[in-house]
């Protein structure tokens, strides 16, 4: 019998879901291994410690390379692709000009919401990119890049229009060996099994209040709630008309600020307004955006982001303009060329945004007390813009560990306020260590889905997992108990269902019919084994879930779950159904060696 192995859903050695791929490129005989991994450090952030194979088997060694290069490139684009595969065989043709042709038959993590020829397309670049390194390919390869990002990676980012900060959610969950589906929108994933599932979109989830989320969209609404429970909040008017605009700005007093009331990433703010000019114009802009504009008066400090889940804080950061960072060597106008040097050696996709040195940046160097010429001092920022914005490209502090207890205090009664499990509120003010009532600390907004990073900048793992924990999805994972043979499998898993269900709401399923925790029958519109356990699993009543495998239909569909709690091996005497000639023995050994469990006999 030719060897046979799973090329669908969980396989042994992956933790997502797998299709299969084939991937083809070119090489030299002889391959640089040395400037190759520099450059896929340097240019692409691929780190990975390789091993030492590159003797004995150099174009497996390169084919693990190039799976590595898409996966990355794929969590650029927004897709959450985690690992890079496995590879099930290769073999190296002879081509002309002394070259090689690889051809890889791998396995790679499957996406359900994405065409097979769109994920074809990342391998195919990924091969184009590696090709173009050992061939010493220098400004063919630059180009190369810009035409990836263009049509490739940038295309797929807007298409699929993924949150950035869903990614690395999802990665974490993928670290900790929590399973993640795609459910719909392109952006709503499931996190977890049965009873444990919870339903994310970016950092949103499923218990936040849908009132909550419509307040804190409205600026202007999320500055009436605070006041009514007397929290601190800037004073501020909605405008009518420029007539209105005038009249409120007088009894507000300058310096003022005009926003739009539903816009987000500080679109159409323009701060520190001193005349009526100024203020007129900046109006003028935000009405471009919006019909909703507010004019509110203008306080001195930094925007600082509270971002809880629950009640359990995950980070504190202080959102600074784009600005660059002093060492106390080089000029404002030196610092800003090396910076723009530093991100232009990355691939398009994993820069920031360009330092400016425009009119714009040099009036807020010269505000900061410097000019092009100056030398600031070692860990000085000298800003390149008036204004926090992510549009920009600011800057962001990290300073959860000098927050005081009562901005936590603070921060915790916003969330409670609007019923929202996940939540950024962001606190203006000068000191993030003193009391917000020491310091005239007020409320600038609020945020139903914050920001927890993206694949260029992922900022912490470590609130990421205590975003998962808060969840209960680290403490609690979905038992899963497997059993394997004929009629007497499904007897010895009948009696265990049985004996279970007084005490948790455990479901039983085979091929061919599921019981639920009632003892009755389960309806659903699945056709087999997989897709019932599709249905179950996305069932949030399940607290333990019992599969009896009897036929070799996974040899078809693959497995909807992994990692078993426990495995019963009864006998091997399942139904052999599969189109290829399958020894059972062999059959059965594959299905047990997928599973990493407690085996019982």
């Amino acid at each position: 019998m030719a060897n046979i192995f799973l090329n669908k859903g969980y396989v042994i050695g992956l933790k997502q879901p797998v299709m299969e791929i084939n991937v083809r490129f070119v090489s030299t005989i002889t391959i640089d291994f040395v400037t190759l991994d520099h450059i896929l450090k340097s240019k692409f952030g691929i780190a990975e410690e390789f091993g030492t194979d590159i003797d004995e088997q150099p174009y497996l060694a390169l084919i693990k390379r190039l799976l590595y290069l898409a996966s990355s490139m794929q969590q650029y684009a927004g897709l959450p692709v985690f690992e890079p595969g496995k590879i099930i065989e290769h073999n190296v043709q002879s081509s002309e000009n002394r070259t090689k042709v690889i051809i890889a038959h791998c396995l790679i993590p499957h996406l359900p919401y994405v065409d097979s020829e769109i994920r074809s397309n990342f391998y195919k670049a990924a091969g184009q990119i590696v090709q173009e390194i050992i061939f010493n390919s220098g400004e063919r390869l630059a180009a190369l890049l810009d035409k990836i990002e263009k049509q490739l990676v940038l295309h797929i980012k807007q298409s699929f229009c993924i949150p950035d900060s869903t990614v690395p959610l999802l990665h974490s969950a993928h670290k900790n060996n929590i399973p993640f589906e795609h459910l719909t929108g392109r952006s709503v994933f499931q996190l977890g099994w049965g009873k444990q599932a919870h339903l994310i979109m970016s950092s949103s989830v499923d218990t936040d209040s849908s009132m909550g989320c419509k307040l804190a969209c409205n600026k202007f609404q999320t500055s009436i709630v605070l006041r009514s429970a007397k929290l601190p909040t800037p004073r501020n008017c909605l405008i009518l008309n420029e007539k209105d605009l005038l009249k409120k700005a007088t009894q507000l007093g300058f310096p003022l600020v005009i926003k739009p009331a539903d816009r987000e990433r500080s679109e159409g703010v323009t701060t520190n307004i001193n005349d009526h000019d100024t203020l007129k114009r900046a109006y003028s802009e935000a009405l471009s955006l919006s019909n909703q504009i507010m004019v509110e008066e203008h306080l001195e400090g930094y925007v600082h982001r509270i971002a809880l889940i629950n009640d359990e804080l995950l980070y504190v950061s202080k959102r600074m303009p784009k600005s660059i960072q002093g060492d106390g060597k080089h000029t404002v106008k030196e610092l800003i060329k090396v910076a723009n040097e530093n991100e232009a050696e990355k691939a398009p996709w994993m820069r920031l945004k360009p330092f400016p040195m425009d009119s714009q940046a040099v009036q807020c160097i010269q505000n900061a007390g410097h000019d092009l010429n100056s030398i600031p001092k070692a860990a000085e920022y000298v800003p390149l813009r008036c204004f926090s914005s992510l549009a920009e490209g600011g800057v962001v502090d990290i300073c959860t560990s000098t927050i005081h207890p009562e901005n936590i205090l603070l921060a915790q009664r916003v969330r409670r306020l609007f019923r929202l499990s996940s939540v950024g509120i962001d606190l203006l003010i000068k000191d993030i260590s003193k009391p917000w009532y020491e310091v005239n600390g007020k409320i600038n907004e609020i945020n139903y889905s914050p920001h927890l990073g993206n694949a260029a900048r992922p900022q912490a793992d470590e609130y990421h997992e205590r975003y998962l924990r808060s969840l209960g999805l680290l403490s609690s994972k979905l038992p899963i108990y497997l059993y394997i043979g004929d009629d007497k499998a499904w007897l010895e898993a009948k009696h265990f269902h049985k004996k279970v269900i007084p005490k948790t709401k455990a479901f039983l399923t085979n091929h061919q019919q599921t019981i639920d925790f009632k003892g009755e029958k389960y309806h659903c519109t699945g056709e087999n084994l997989f897709e019932f356990c599709q249905a179950l699993l996305s069932n949030t009543e399940m607290e333990i879930l019992i599969v009896v495998v009897q036929t070799d239909d996974f040899l078809d569909t693959g497995f909807a779950f992994k990692d078993v709690k426990q495995l019963n091996l009864v006998n091997d005497s399942i139904e052999l159904r599969h189109s290829r000639p399958s020894d059972r023995t062999k059959v059965v050994r594959l299905l047990t060696d997928n599973f990493c469990s407690d085996r019982k006999n």
